[in-house]
């Protein structure tokens, strides 16, 4: 039986299991990266356990961590207006902390700023605007630059509001968090019909987002499940309370930013006295006061099955549908069922390449294990050199677009390295990484003309041990032992640099192990160099830790 491919939601099941975010500043690090390039964190921060957050949850640990930090900021520099103002300006920050309510990305499936909302929902930093004296520059924002991160926003009272804030523009962007894309739940198995008397009958669902977790407090989530029969009758309401729970563990999703949720599994198996309708409709609905949303709808008989989803924002709205030319019938085997390949909710979506197949029942379990693969794309290769690796693969057909390079590092974040046309007259393209580390993971994006696109698989390259730098541990409290394997290291030196680009030491570098103290390090995360006497330079990265 074939195996199920998603387009752009999992990535790699192992992979995603084992980059999952372990610690409190992981999970702050997935809502804004700039937690990276902070200095003097809670060692907390990086040695307790990360707990079990909704979106919601997630977004005010986010917003309260920055709090302590800018609270424990040095003002002298500022002027007494500007600390005034800064100080007002955090308390409205910890109101709108404790308030909790968040603008919903709608827009992009990555995680991303979203300034303000349809529903006139404001981002933190658009909320600081509104409420000192900035609100018809937070509405300019909205109306041309909604979904970019502050560093990225051009306008020409940006800076005017920022230097009265009392704030910097990094700590501003420090404040800004990104949010996942709101999606509904979807369909993920179903069996309705087999041969003989109908047994083993069930229906499977997930919800998709972390902003509709199981027991989370959200507008949009879902929490029936209405049957239809073929009729259009109404023979069966089922609610979540009545359906068995399969909590998958958290995933972290690459598409530019980090991406952190926890997908719940939902499953019920049709008692022997009831049964599924051979034919009909099933709505997938919030009844409770004083909602009554239509989320998803599934059409469905023995020759096909139909997924329309709703958008809930906009539930009057269809904003995408699918038919799958597969039913089940009187032929169905009793031990097989109707399992959905396909992410359906996305606006735009070219569904070409998606299918519902009969096959094995896997219930509790996601079957979607990987990548929709580049089906062109071959011997997806890396070498690895000291200081770069090279990427080869192959094309086959005449496929046009261009491939995008994106790699992902330590900071759990895929970022473009680099652009190649395809071209028909080339079969075998290349593409080297000067700034190749200890590990990093690559993959490939190829975007079609029209726009759509595919991911490959993801590849890893990592150092052998017999590289010019070693790191004995990682993270680092006082002393780094670092591994200097060279033949040659006359007039050859070793930097410790941090995330400014800064010299924060230099020492003269020594052949075997060398011993850097680095007790006087702030907290974060840094680069160690070596420069040979030829000029080549090697890099690694570490962890000061408290």
């Amino acid at each position: 039986m074939k195996s199920l491919f998603t387009l752009s939601f999992i990535f790699l099941w192992n992979f995603l299991l084992a980059n999952t975010p372990t610690t409190p500043f992981e999970q702050l690090s997935s809502v804004n990266s700039q937690w990276n390039n902070q200095n003097s964190l809670d060692k907390n921060l990086f040695t307790n356990k990360a707990k079990s957050l909704s979106e919601k949850e997630l977004i005010k640990f986010h917003l309260q961590e920055t709090e302590k930090l800018l609270r424990g900021k040095s003002v002298s520099h500022l002027t007494n207006a500007q600390q005034i103002q800064r100080a007002k300006n955090i308390d409205i920050l910890h109101y709108y902390m404790l308030k909790s309510v968040f603008p919903t990305n709608e827009k992009y499936e990555e995680r991303t700023p979203c300034f303000i909302d349809k529903y006139d929902t404001y981002c933190a930093v658009g909320y600081l605007m509104k409420n000192t004296g900035g609100f018809t520059l937070a509405n300019d924002i909205k109306a041309t630059q909604n979904y970019s991160y502050l560093k990225n926003i051009t306008h020409p009272k940006l800076m005017e509001w920022v230097e009265k804030s009392g704030f910097t523009i990094d700590e501003l962007a420090l404040i800004q968090p990104g949010y996942p894309l709101d999606k509904s739940a979807y369909l993920l198995e179903i069996h309705y019909n087999n041969t003989g008397t109908d047994v083993n009958e069930y229906i499977e669902f997930m919800q998709a987002s972390s902003n509709i977790l199981f027991g989370a407090s959200n507008q949009h989530i879902v929490n029936s499940i209405l049957f239809y029969n073929e009729s259009n009758v109404l023979y069966k309401t089922l609610n979540l309370s009545q359906m068995q729970v399969f909590s998958l563990p958290t995933i972290t999703y690459y598409g530019g930013l980090q991406y952190y949720y926890t997908p719940v599994i939902y499953h019920y198996t049709f008692p022997a006295n009831e049964s599924l309708a051979d034919a009909g409709r099933i709505e997938f609905k919030r009844t409770d006061a004083p909602y009554n949303l239509l989320c998803n709808e599934i059409i469905y008989n023995s020759n096909s099955i139909q997924v329309l989803n709703k958008w809930m924002f906009e539930p009057s709205v269809q904003s995408n549908s699918k038919m799958y030319n597969v039913g089940e019938s009187e032929s169905t085997p009793i031990d097989q069922s109707l399992t959905f390949g396909g992410i359906y909710d996305y606006p735009n979506l070219n569904l070409n390449n998606w299918f519902a197949d009969i096959q094995q029942s896997s219930r509790g379990s996601y079957v979607m294990n990987s990548v929709l693969p580049i089906s062109e794309l071959e011997n997806f290769s890396v070498q690895t050199n000291k200081n770069s690796s090279l990427l080869k693969w192959d094309l086959n057909g005449n496929e046009t677009g261009q491939f995008i390079i994106e790699k992902n590092t330590s900071e759990n974040i895929f970022e473009t390295i680099g652009f190649i046309n395809s071209n028909n007259n080339v079969v075998t393209y290349s593409f080297t990484d000067n700034l190749f580390y200890s590990k990093s993971n690559y993959r490939i994006k190829f975007v079609k003309p029209d726009g759509t696109y595919k991911y490959s698989k993801i590849i890893t390259a990592e150092k052998k041990e017999q590289d010019i730098i070693r790191l004995l541990q990682n993270p680092v409290r006082n002393n780094l032992n670092v591994v200097i394997n060279t033949e040659e290291n006359r007039n050859s030196f070793i930097n410790i640099i941090d995330f400014l680009g800064r010299k924060i030491i230099t020492k003269k570098a020594i052949n075997g192990i060398q011993q850097i103290d680095i007790t006087k390090l702030n907290q974060g995360y840094y680069i160690i160099q070596f420069i040979s006497f030829d000029g080549k330079v090697t890099n690694e990265q570490f962890l000061k830790s408290n």
